[in-house]
């Protein structure tokens, strides 16, 4: 959260990389929603409703804590860093490598991490979590520490 403290959203991502940032809460209503139907062998690909670039990430996020932030890209070794404190140090080494990947050659990642989530929401019946409401949704946390 030392980021935020200083006014910036900081993600190991370049600034005009888009990704569809998706709720934790979202993935296991899907998951039970599959788990309940016939899904043999079947990969889902599920993302947040919107696909979104490190400024309006930041753009969203100040709206809605009420605080002007700017975007930043960390590298992959602090992002290893801070994750391996909650994962451990060989998962956040795996998705670090692969962060790294992203900053390295953006292009070739970048389809991996949009999908249509009208198919999802659809199949489904959900509506998929905006990145807004997830942010007001958990406030006090980034109130609390940045």
């Amino acid at each position: 959260m030392e980021g935020l403290r200083q006014g910036k959203l900081l993600y190991p991502t370049p600034a005009p990389f888009k990704m569809q940032w998706g709720a934790a809460a979202d993935f296991g209503r899907v998951a039970d929603k599959a788990l309940q139907g016939d899904l043999p062998n079947e990969v889902l690909r599920l993302g947040g409703p919107a696909a979104l670039d490190g400024d309006d990430l930041a753009r969203i996020m100040g709206e809605v804590l009420g605080r002007d932030l700017t975007y930043d890209v960390m590298t992959p070794a602090a992002f290893e860093a801070q994750l391996s404190i909650m994962a451990g140090a060989r998962v956040a080494g795996m998705i670090a490598g692969m962060y790294g990947g992203v900053q390295t050659n953006p292009d070739q990642f970048q389809p991996g991490f949009l999908t249509d989530p009208s198919e999802i929401e659809a199949r489904f019946n959900l509506k998929l979590t905006s990145f807004a409401d997830w942010v007001s949704d958990h406030r006090h946390h980034f109130t609390q520490q940045g």
